[in-house]
């Protein structure tokens, strides 16, 4: 498929270059300023009563954007690349500065524009428009528009023949010809019921709060840092665990014997950016003594990170609200697509299908023309960013919360603040004049790509390679 840019009047653009101080490099900026990450951090730090953060630079957001390396994977095969018209670089560039805000920052990434174009650059991904870089997530059209579905697991294809009640779906030709025939919204409501990953393209998904906020008792103030476990897996969450290692935590990932985390069978050197300086311990989830080992990691805990529908860890009974109310000033970092609320709360997502439900891919046919993926499932680390910072300024103010931490409500959140910078008489033109200009910008720049982060920089620890010390600590003779 050749891919056209809408042609649309240019806007005034005019560049200045100023010195970013985070990552010693020249940065061009819109003036008078478009979106800012220093606007961002302001916010979001306003939002979570962290440290103000006062000077901050980053690249302007097409050039973060290439340098990113997410220009690569955003696009047609067959075209140019193409920048988002969201300023989606410079909201990650903003987190990160909020979560440095609170000292303990020599480990984390120099830039949070990074980690957006971080697992691309190491596996070789590269853009494939209507299907994500990763190659699990389509782009779908329906009778009355198109759908994002991720068939990232073997049971999801499984799962095809009866959603549609047609035997003879069994590969992506033909489920193309089915969901032809097929409403989107009915379509979709039927693949959250049965579990499939699955989100309308051009629909318009309630605006969810990113952070919902449950208070418990606080605890006093303290400087010690965190004990953690990560029972979180793939990107979001471990992202999260990884940076507050960063940040001064002390992180215990946990995880199944049957079922350990599927990050694993990827690409390792991912793996271990997401997972460096974690203790690791594996049990049986079906064993009654692992299941009482699983409590008592969990009771020593300052803060529990998890990525689980609400009702799987009630049926290992893990329980929040329990568990938060037992003692003071606790943390549960509980993040899911959608959050934890029913129906939403059941409903199954990842990065890519979630993005789209956010909305992106609908920006992209606005600026452009045509649906299209935007980076690689770029839903997983913004909101790692975000639930990292949430999570330390909670921990700063005395814990006491659950933190219900919602991959799509962040992506929205995104998009809401940097709509607030377009001229609202009319948004599509507006955003069609900001896609022009980002993408001279983008292909007008020519500095180097952000270095990668260093994979060995901490040790990466093997599959329950900690058990005997860690379950040891907690009988000690």
């Amino acid at each position: 498929m050749a891919f056209r840019l809408i042609s649309s009047k240019p806007s005034n653009f005019r560049h200045q270059t100023n010195t970013d101080v985070g990552n010693s490099v020249a940065a061009t900026t819109l003036t008078p300023p478009d979106v800012t990450a220093s606007d961002y951090a302001e916010k979001l730090a306003i939002e979570l009563g962290a440290p103000s953060v006062p000077g901050l630079k980053s690249d302007h957001p097409a050039v973060a954007w290439r340098r990113a390396g997410v220009d690569a994977i955003t696009g047609f095969p067959d075209s140019d690349p193409l920048p988002a018209p969201v300023a989606l670089t410079s909201a990650a560039d903003g987190a990160l500065a909020v979560l440095k805000s609170f000292g303990s920052a020599a480990g984390l990434p120099t830039t949070g524009a990074l980690l957006l174009g971080e697992r691309a650059r190491l596996t070789g991904l590269t853009r494939k428009g209507r299907t994500a870089p990763g190659g699990d997530c389509h782009l779908i059209d329906c009778l009355d528009g198109a759908i994002a579905l991720n068939l990232a697991r073997t049971d999801d294809w499984d799962l095809l023949p009866a959603w549609l009640e047609d035997d003879g779906v069994d590969d992506l030709n033909s489920l193309q010809n089915a969901l032809a025939q097929c409403s989107g919204q009915e379509i979709v409501e039927r693949g959250r019921a049965i579990g499939l990953p699955i989100a309308l393209a051009d629909g318009i998904e309630p605006t969810r709060p990113w952070r919902r906020l449950t208070h418990f008792r606080r605890r006093e103030m303290t400087e010690r840092a965190p004990v953690v476990i990560d029972l979180s897996s793939l990107w979001a969450g471990p992202l999260a665990g990884q940076l507050l290692v960063e940040s001064g935590a002390t992180v215990i990932k946990v995880e199944s014997v049957n079922r350990p985390d599927g990050a694993r069978r990827g690409d390792p050197d991912f793996y271990a950016l997401m997972n460096a300086g974690k203790s690791s311990v594996a049990l049986d989830f079906h064993n009654t003594e692992d299941r009482r080992v699983l409590g008592a990691l969990i009771e020593k805990a300052d803060i529990v990170i998890e990525g689980s529908r609400p009702r799987a860890l009630r049926q290992m009974g893990l329980i929040a609200e329990d568990w938060l109310s037992a003692s003071p000033g606790r943390i549960w970092l509980s993040i899911t697509a959608y959050g934890r609320r029913a129906p939403e709360g059941e409903w199954v997502g990842f990065g890519d299908d979630v993005g789209v439900a956010a909305g992106l891919s609908r920006l992209m046919r606005d600026a452009y023309g045509a649906f299209v993926f935007v980076g690689d499932a770029i839903a997983d680390p913004l909101t790692g960013l975000h639930a990292a910072a949430a999570a330390l300024a909670s921990w700063r103010a005395g814990g006491g919360a659950l933190l219900d931490i919602s991959m799509c409500g962040v992506i929205q959140r995104i998009i809401d603040w940097d709509a607030a910078q377009l001229d609202r008489r009319d948004t599509t033109v507006a955003l069609r004049a900001r896609a022009e200009d980002w993408r001279g910008v983008m292909e007008r720049d020519d500095a180097e790509l952000y270095p990668l982060r260093a994979v060995h920089r901490r040790k990466i620890a093997s599959l329950g390679q900690d058990n005997e010390r860690i379950i040891g600590d907690l009988h000690p003779c």
